[in-house]
């Protein structure tokens, strides 16, 4: 796993460090990752980052390539509940996460934390960002990190069931991970 939050990480086999450079622990799902950049766009701030990925896109248009973007909704960069408060949690941390019943998080993205995807507040705002990324930048399509987390739901979690007298039977949650 590539965590941006870690500021380093070392080149097995060498003494090199090298900086993480995947950018899956989202933050700012609306702007284009500065890194990503050519520096003088970087350097020169949010505008001219915007401006450049806008011009790669119609680049790519022009010659016949169709932009996907690589977009991750299972997770944040927030980590688990004692993770730092960067973003959803600081809106409404029950909303926006998987919270088990003691309020940890529950993490089936392998990242600390689990978007919840099945929150109609949470659905809004990633229509919301896809439509912006389509409407703004006029990108092609998406491809969804860990995809399988959009279908996660506490019912799913804890099945119900019934008896044969008809008595109906809830497992208790699973543990924290």
């Amino acid at each position: 796993e590539f965590n941006e939050l870690e500021y380093y990480s070392a080149i097995a086999g060498t003494d090199n460090y090298r900086f993480n450079f995947w950018g899956y622990s989202t933050v700012g799902y609306f702007a284009p990752m500065s890194r990503y950049s050519a520096a003088a766009a970087s350097g020169a701030g949010g505008d001219a980052v915007r401006d450049e990925f806008k011009l790669l896109v119609r680049e790519c248009h022009r010659r016949g390539i169709e932009v996907i973007l690589d977009i991750v909704f299972n997770h944040t960069a927030e980590g688990n509940e004692q993770g730092p408060t960067l973003s959803m949690r600081g809106l409404d941390n029950r909303i926006y996460y998987m919270l088990a019943p003691g309020g940890e998080y529950y993490n089936y993205s392998g990242c600390g934390n689990v978007v919840n995807c099945n929150h109609p507040v949470v659905r809004q705002f990633i229509v919301d960002c896809l439509k912006y990324w389509v409407e703004e930048y006029h990108v092609d399509g998406f491809r969804f990190d860990l995809a399988s987390i959009f279908t996660r739901a506490h019912s799913a979690w804890h099945p119900a069931r019934r008896t044969s007298s008809g008595k109906l039977v809830l497992p208790p949650p699973p543990p924290p991970p």
